[in-house]
């Protein structure tokens, strides 16, 4: 196993037991049934703990692969990954370490062999964001069980999935704690106060560790005064979510969340690519409604209009998808509160290299988004219907309050639909002041 257990692993049980159902449960099967081998992808954003559970799941559930665990960092070149495959083979004793009677190669592909035997072992492709690289290295037959973990969600049909989503409140809770009761001296902390702390960090693993071990460093800031701080200086910005001097990674990971994001948000080439243009696009309209709150695809989608060819918003949505930088919530869209402070952050930094303080592609995603309500909220409004658009009410509010700051010609529109669809829902007290403002 590459990394050692963490201590402090906390919750996860729901995750650990659907993969334990799928490569453990399934590893007793014979191989005459011809299920070999299975593959599940250990799926979630940056920062979500997925090379951390699974660590937690081979120290838990190892001893039930009689060929072991073995563990391939795939997200090198061709190079570091042969390395990998190198190292392994040495650990299983194919060969000793410092022999140099076999070359590289010669050495990988005796451990690929050996993967195709039939003893049950469990694979971990770890960081493996590319199907192409899961179709090279993937053993084609044999007892390997191959856990896989990436940010990306666009695999091939037939995979077991296992999406990794924000950590509950309870186990967000209990993760913070785990670093304030090892403080000294122990710091005891109310439910209500840790929630105000993980509700900003959106759940996310990596930020509350980083929040949880400031806390336990620095015994005279409050949580009150912690969440003042954040909010203050936007969380990204704040010391607390950067690496720090003496801060530990169990999985040898970069223990800052704005470089976490910024892994998945530079691989965009909005100047080398049409998809990639049109994907920072739709990442900033969606960094334009309620950060954390799940929405319609449709909504969404709607940024386009038909201006544009029409396959070009789904293979954007794809690649955001793939690069971890929006989630699927159900059969809906969540942008993770965190990533939406960042990409608002990055959508200012690149409008103020414009020209035009509105230029580029910020001003295309405000009025995409913008142009999206407005055109939901017409279609309700024709339609006498307000019953399509009740579960996105507060992202329609979010944008045209946004806009309304303007007090231009497109924000007063917004305004107007905006006070129509509420007046139409029974909303009069709500659609007064739209209306209102729509005459100014």
């Amino acid at each position: 196993l590459l990394f050692t257990p963490n201590p402090l692993f906390t919750g996860r049980e729901k995750e650990l037991l659907a993969l334990a159902e799928r490569l453990v449960t399934s590893a007793q099967w014979s191989v005459a049934s011809g299920q070999w081998p299975l593959t599940t992808v250990l799926t979630g954003l940056g920062g979500a703990g997925k090379t951390q559970l699974a660590t937690e799941f081979a120290t838990r559930y190892g001893q039930f692969f009689p060929g072991g665990v073995q563990w391939i960092t795939l997200d090198g070149d061709e190079t570091a990954i042969q390395l990998h495959l190198v190292d392994c083979g040495a650990a299983l004793g194919l060969y000793d370490a410092a022999d140099t009677s076999l070359t590289p190669e010669q050495k990988a592909a005796r451990v690929r062999q050996a993967w195709r035997g039939p003893a049950p072992r469990l694979l971990i492709f770890d960081n493996c964001e590319d199907p192409a690289l899961l179709d090279r290295y993937a053993p084609p037959d044999g007892g390997a069980r191959l856990l896989v973990t990436s940010r990306n969600d666009n695999w091939p049909a037939g995979l077991a999935m296992v999406p990794l989503p924000a950590l509950s409140p309870a186990e967000s809770r209990a993760l913070l704690r785990q670093y304030l009761e090892r403080a000294d001296p122990p710091r005891r902390e109310s439910d209500a106060a840790l929630n105000t702390v993980a509700n900003e960090l959106d759940g996310l693993p990596l930020a509350l560790i980083l929040a949880g071990s400031y806390l336990a460093a620095y015994p005279d800031v409050t949580t009150a005064g912690y969440l003042a701080e954040l909010r203050r200086a936007g969380p990204l910005a704040h010391v607390s979510l950067g690496n720090r001097a003496g801060e530990k990674s169990w999985t040898a990971h970069d223990m800052h969340v704005g470089r976490t994001f910024a892994v998945s948000y530079d691989k965009l080439d909005p100047y080398g690519s049409d998809v990639d243009a049109a994907a920072v696009e739709l990442l900033a309209g969606a960094a334009g409604l309620v950060h954390g709150a799940p929405f319609p695809r449709a909504l969404l989608m709607g940024m386009f209009n038909d201006k544009v060819d029409p396959h070009l918003p789904d293979d954007a949505l794809r690649r955001l998808l793939a690069l971890g930088l929006l989630e699927r919530n159900g059969g809906q869209l969540r942008l993770h509160r965190l990533i939406g402070r960042f990409v608002a952050a990055e959508s200012a930094r690149e409008g103020a290299k414009e020209e035009e303080e509105d230029a580029g592609v910020m001003a295309a995603a405000r009025e995409g988004i913008e142009g999206a309500v407005e055109r939901a909220l017409g279609a309700a409004n024709n339609s006498g219907d307000p019953r399509p658009l009740r579960g996105v009410e507060n992202h329609l509010r979010h944008v045209v309050d946004r806009a309304a700051e303007r007090e231009d010609q497109d924000s007063a529109l917004l305004c107007n639909r905006l006070g129509y669809y509420l007046n139409m829902s029974g909303d009069l007290a709500g659609a007064r002041p739209y209306l209102e403002r729509a005459q100014r």
